[in-house]
């Protein structure tokens, strides 16, 4: 395992537990419109990484941040 996968499953691991207790503390009637966007975000955060985890273990390469447009390939 190289040293990108596992900073990227660490901070993976590490952003999903702050979405899920954004998500249980936040998101409730009457908090902070803030908070929620920060939780947000955190989640993307999570799934970028984990995208990135999955990019390594199948053999690609990282293009340097998660892009919603490298899920779309097309072969011409």
């Amino acid at each position: 395992m190289t040293l990108i996968l596992i900073a990227n499953i660490i901070v993976c691991i590490c952003a999903f537990i702050g979405f899920v207790y954004g998500m249980i503390k936040f998101f409730k009637p009457k908090k902070a419109v803030y908070a929620q966007m920060i939780t947000l975000a955190v989640g993307c955060m999570a799934f970028g990484k984990l995208y990135q985890v999955v990019r390594v273990l199948t053999g690609g390469e990282i293009f340097g941040q998660f892009q919603l447009g490298v899920l779309v390939i097309s072969e011409a």
